[in-house]
């Protein structure tokens, strides 16, 4: 056996259920890496399918994928903190099942935090993908490139929203120094995380595309509700709000940060679920949160009148509809990422 294959130097954890062709094409993005020092380790959430043939089939030709079945289902931020628990390699990676690498990630990210030995956290461009395969947009499009010291990647996280962490490759030490992923946060786990290894620890931001977020009818995150992600909004960023290591000027900025946060949040579920799903819940619950505590802006307000309207005139929605698309077609098309 190789030394590399003894010791390599990165693990990807892969917390899969019940998704084995999605599975399939995340394992193979990983074996196409120009990277070729690691491991993959598939953490198996009690599936019950053919799961395990698939890995199996995998692991005869390439020994640098292994196979954890849990026995019973641990929920997923569980299971994820399994994968994390086993990783003994100096870099990880946390790879969603439905999600793929860029083939050179993990080459420039190791060189990255190779030569950066203070940086704990190398933080490269997700694209996320629409349900056609067409990229609509990238997470750090936004953002400076380069390192961050702490804590202005936390605060750029805080007001632009977390990244994907699928092009993330974290230095192994953040387990210890920040512990492992929080099991009450709604799905906002993930962000989380990000913001606990940003709060304390440099950063290193790379605009060129590392990974793929692709979304689907079957991803967790699209099934989320407006409260669910207000409510996980709330709670990670009451957890700093009340953070005594950070200077009162900081926290009242986070809590400026926390209502423009949750306006944008009320927006886009008004505008794709109440407006153009037609979803009567979503409505309500945009309207109940135009209040003292959640202050909505005139623009979030004008879109809830709009969907009221179309609730109410039938007539009127198919143009209400018809332009909301149009609006937002246009809009992607100049956001559209360029290679």
């Amino acid at each position: 056996m190789s030394a590399s294959l003894r010791n390599p130097l990165v693990t990807v954890v892969i917390p899969t259920y019940q998704r084995p062709r999605l599975l399939r094409r995340a394992v193979e993005s990983v074996l196409a890496q120009t990277f070729r020092d690691f491991r993959v380790l598939v953490c198996d959430n009690a599936s019950g399918d053919e799961t395990a043939e698939v890995v199996h089939k995998f692991a005869r030709h390439d020994p640098r994928v292994e196979y954890r079945v849990q026995p019973r289902n641990l929920g997923p931020v569980a299971n994820f903190n399994y994968g994390l628990q086993q990783v003994q390699t100096p870099f990880f990676v946390l790879l969603s099942d439905d999600n793929v690498l860029v083939q050179d990630f993990l080459a420039r990210a190791v060189h990255v935090l190779q030569k950066q030995p203070d940086t704990y956290l190398f933080l490269g461009n997700t694209v996320r993908l629409d349900g056609r395969g067409r990229a609509c947009s990238r997470a750090l499009d936004g953002w400076p490139e380069g390192r961050l010291p702490p804590p202005d990647g936390f605060f750029h996280m805080a007001e632009r929203g977390a990244p994907n962490w699928e092009g993330a490759l974290f230095r192994s030490e953040v387990v210890e120094q920040v512990g492992l992923l929080q099991t009450d946060l709604s799905g906002s786990t993930d962000q989380d995380y990000l913001m606990r290894v940003a709060r304390s620890y440099p950063i290193f931001v790379c605009k060129t595309p590392c990974a793929y977020f692709v979304e689907h009818d079957a991803s967790w995150s699209a099934r989320r509700s407006l409260e669910e992600v207000a409510e996980s909004v709330r709670r990670r960023f009451q957890v700093w709000l009340t953070d005594p290591g950070l200077p009162v000027e900081a926290r009242a900025r986070l809590g400026a940060l926390l209502q423009r946060r949750l306006d944008r949040t009320v927006r886009h579920f008004v505008c794709h679920k109440a407006l153009l799903a037609g979803d009567r819940k979503t409505l309500q619950v945009a309207q109940r949160f135009d209040n003292g505590e959640t202050r909505l802006s005139r623009r979030t307000r004008r879109l809830i009148s709009l969907a009221r309207l179309a609730e109410r005139h039938g007539t009127t929605r198919p143009v209400l509809v018809l332009a909301v698309r149009l609006y937002l077609h246009l809009r992607r098309k100049m956001e559209q990422p360029r290679n």
